[in-house]
């Protein structure tokens, strides 16, 4: 195949969960794939700088594939609105799977408002990160990003889980209804990991036919 598809992970998230190794599974078999998890500690990470890995693996492959896909969940299908259009230029198509519109309704800026603006640890039960004031600044400028977020070249699919309550307060067709080059597909009974296996691979299937379309 002369399409690559680029997967990365949401908050806090490794190679590890079952959306994420299912869809690289399934993907393989039609595409070349690669996944990958940002360097460093996880306390030190900011959305500027896995911006800044994600354009890097990009210019990497640019060159040695005819079409690149970028397939994001949560918080790195953010991430995607935010990348600047030069970027977005050298991707064929953008899958965003369970993205946060609003990043002030975030989780930890929830945490971050209700602890006085100081800094914590995220009570996650994938691995402990400390949400620094950087961190949350990061935050505000990826929601600025995205607010103004007009690019109207490449293709964009957003994908969502109807009994998702992580994005629940999400309202993805005000995103998406003045955007052309944007699909919303929601999937009944499907939560923010699609834990779901029979919901999980009717919604891989309409990934692959879609990157294929």
């Amino acid at each position: 195949s002369d399409i690559l598809v680029l997967v990365t992970h949401g908050s806090r998230g490794r190679f590890t969960h079952n959306l994420q190794q299912k869809l690289v599974l399934d993907l393989k078999k039609k595409f070349n794939v690669f996944n990958f998890n940002f360097p460093g500690e996880i306390s030190k990470l900011t959305m500027e700088f896995e911006l800044d890995c994600i354009d890097e693996i990009i210019k990497y492959f640019f060159n040695k594939y005819s079409k690149i896909v970028l397939i994001g969940h949560s918080k790195s299908a953010s991430e995607i609105l935010c990348l600047p259009n030069n970027v977005l230029d050298k991707l064929y198509k953008c899958i965003l799977i369970a993205p946060r519109i609003n990043l002030m309704n975030s989780q930890e800026m929830n945490i971050w408002d209700k602890n006085g603006n100081k800094e914590f640890i995220y009570p996650s039960k994938n691995v402990e990160q400390i949400i620094t004031k950087e961190y949350i600044n990061s935050i505000f400028n990826c929601n600025r990003i995205i607010k103004k977020f007009n690019y109207i070249n490449g293709k964009f699919l957003i994908v969502s889980g109807l009994e998702d309550k992580v994005m629940k307060s999400e309202n993805y067709f005000e995103f998406t209804k003045d955007k052309i080059n944007f699909e919303l597909k929601e999937f009944e009974n499907c939560d923010h990991l699609f834990s779901s296996e029979i919901e999980r691979k009717i919604m891989i299937r309409f990934i692959l036919n879609w990157i294929l379309k």
